[in-house]
C-alpha cells in the first residue's frame, strides 16, 4: 500500500472528562492517558504492520511529545502553552529521507 500520509484524530477533552474513567488525581489521569495512547499505537501497528520505521517516526515525533505533555498535565504542571507539541514540523525529517518505497 505504501502510505505517505498518516492522520491521527485526537478527541478534544474538556473539564467535563477531567476525572476520567479511573477517577481524578495523578494515577487516574495517567491511566486514562496511557490507555488513550496505547490505542493510538495499536491502531498504527494494525494499519501499518510492515512500515516499522515509519511507525517509529510517528511515535517518536508526534506521540512521544504528546505523552510527555499528558504526564505534565497529570502532574498539574501548566506552562502557559503546550510547548511540547509546538515545533513538530521543525523536527520532521525532510520528505524522502525516511526511505519510502
Amino acid at each position: 500500500m505504501g502510505a505517505r500520509l498518516v492522520t491521527l484524530i485526537e478527541e478534544v477533552r474538556g473539564d467535563v472528562c477531567a476525572a476520567g474513567e479511573h477517577g481524578g488525581g495523578f494515577v487516574g489521569t495517567f491511566i486514562d492517558e496511557l490507555e488513550r495512547y496505547v490505542a493510538f499505537c495499536e491502531s498504527l501497528v494494525a494499519g501499518f504492520p510492515k512500515q516499522g520505521r515509519v511507525r517509529e517516526m510517528v511515535e517518536r515525533m508526534i506521540l512521544a511529545p504528546r505523552i510527555a505533555g499528558a504526564v505534565r498535565r497529570a502532574y498539574g504542571l501548566h506552562a502557559g502553552s503546550d510547548s511540547v507539541t509546538e515545533g513538530i514540523t521543525e523536527r520532521m525529517p525532510p520528505p524522502g529521507s525516511i526511505g519510502y518505497r
